[in-house]
């Protein structure tokens, strides 16, 4: 991309996440169902599939890009899922241990799950 269309492109991120513009196409998508090998009265052999405006899935793969390098440099290692080369199961090892621990010790312990789906996507900007 030449800087003329970065520019393009950073102005519309900028006017949209600070609430000056609303872009409705970035908040909408279109569910296709696709099929797939086999037998296709079987609801198993389909597969739905988002499809999202491209210029939201340019900008959200800039921010993701920016927002790792910065975790890359000032975040902690334990970040799971968020992080290249970790995942979710990588935290959930952690915790079952943490937790397994605290059993064998007869102690009492609270754990909490937050799935934060699709945050981009649903937070207020503003």
């Amino acid at each position: 991309m030449d800087s003329d269309n970065t520019k393009i492109l950073f102005d519309i991120g900028y006017k949209f996440f600070n609430d000056e513009i609303s872009i409705q196409d970035w908040q909408i998508g279109n569910l296709k169902i696709l099929p797939k090998e086999g037998d296709l009265s079987s609801t198993n052999n389909w597969r739905g599939i988002n499809l999202l405006d491209i210029t939201s899935k340019v900008i959200y793969i800039v921010i993701t890009s920016r927002i790792q390098s910065a975790l890359r440099i000032d975040g902690i290692p334990f970040q799971f899922g968020s992080s290249p080369n970790t995942g979710c199961s990588d935290g959930l090892d952690s915790i079952k241990s943490i937790l397994q621990l605290n059993k064998e010790h007869d102690l009492n312990t609270l754990a909490v799950f937050v799935d934060l789906v699709k945050v981009l996507n649903t937070i207020h900007h503003k």
